[in-house]
This record gives C-alpha cells, sequence and structure tokens, in this order.
C-alpha cells in the first residue's frame, strides 16, 4: 500500500554529483551554471513526509493549484532511484524553462482533469524505484513552489497540500531530463 503522502519523495538522499545538460527546446542549464534568477538544483536531495515542499509563508493557492500562475523560471531537477548508475537521490540531470514553454506548462500541470488524491488516502501502487524530480518554480516576487514527481510507483506529483495522480506529467519531463534507468 502507497500512502500518497508518503509517495510525494519519501527519500533518503545520499551521495552528491552534479547532472549535465539534455538538449531540447528552450534554454538548458546544469546544477551549477544557472541563469539569473532561476533556481538551482540541489546536489542531494532529503525530502520526507515530516517536512514540507512549500514551508510557510507558501505562496497563496496551493491548496486549488499545482502552480499558481505567473512563474518565471522553472528548474527541473531529476534524482536517481535505487539500481542505476549513481546512489538514489543524487541529481542526475537539470534543466532551466523559460519563455513561452513555461506558462504553456503551468496550464497543463494545472489541467483540472488530473485526479485529485485526498490527503490520507491509502493507494496499491506498483512498486517504485524512488526516481523522483523536483520541480522549482521561481516567481518575479513572494515566495516560489517547489512540486514533486515520482516518475515511478504511485507516480504521484504534489506541491505539499494539493496532489493529483499525474504520470503524464512525469512523461513529459523526460523531454527536458530524459530517461535515466
Amino acid at each position: 500500500m502507497c500512502n500518497p503522502l508518503l509517495g510525494v519523495g519519501v527519500l533518503a538522499v545520499v551521495a552528491a554529483a552534479c547532472g549535465g545538460t539534455r538538449a531540447a527546446d528552450g534554454p538548458t542549464t546544469s546544477s551549477t551554471t544557472v541563469p539569473v534568477g532561476a533556481a538551482a538544483c540541489p546536489r542531494q536531495w532529503v525530502h520526507s513526509s515530516n517536512s514540507s515542499l512549500n514551508p510557510p509563508p507558501a505562496r497563496p493557492g496551493l491548496a486549488n493549484t499545482l502552480v499558481p500562475p505567473g512563474p518565471t523560471f522553472l528548474t527541473v531537477c531529476r534524482y536517481a532511484g535505487l539500481n542505476q548508475a549513481v546512489k538514489a537521490g543524487t541529481l542526475v540531470q537539470s534543466h532551466v524553462l523559460t519563455g513561452s514553454q513555461l506558462p504553456a506548462f503551468v496550464t497543463y500541470i494545472d489541467q483540472p482533469t488530473w485526479q485529485v488524491i485526498p490527503k490520507g488516502a491509502v493507494y496499491s501502487c506498483p512498486a517504485s524505484q524512488g526516481r523522483v524530480d523536483l520541480l522549482q518554480f521561481v516567481y518575479p516576487s513572494g515566495p516560489g513552489v517547489n512540486v514533486s514527481v515520482d516518475i515511478d510507483g504511485c507516480r504521484f506529483v504534489s506541491n505539499g497540500s494539493r496532489t493529483v495522480s499525474g504520470g503524464a506529467i512525469g512523461t513529459r519531463l523526460t523531454a527536458w531530463v530524459g530517461i535515466d534507468g
């Protein structure tokens, strides 16, 4: 059984390694060379059900939408799962998205058609290798928004207040950060 709060990205994160870049539409960067204003990926990501993806003061609207409108940057951080060339939790790829692709992606991720997962609900899910993407949205002012995307297992997508079953969101991210196996 999979508790969606745990499926949000419970990962014991270890070893640090810096991911490279992957060519795709729009600007791309590694975790060490980030455009001014964009978020840099942590080399390791420690997240548990006891920590908040968006601690107070959080951006308003997170209970009703995964990503409020208006970000200027999105940094996609791909972290390894089990049975990969690097240790679980290690940053393996990153990508910075700006321009017209960013509002289009925000519209996509905020579609009302994603199944909302109620807090505390329990689901049976396929086995997870623990692969996860951290999406870091930066706004012109105010707090940013972090979203966790489980790449396998339940494939939940969550900002900590709102969780959806969004496997297709993770699939779409592979265009920017590739498929790690």
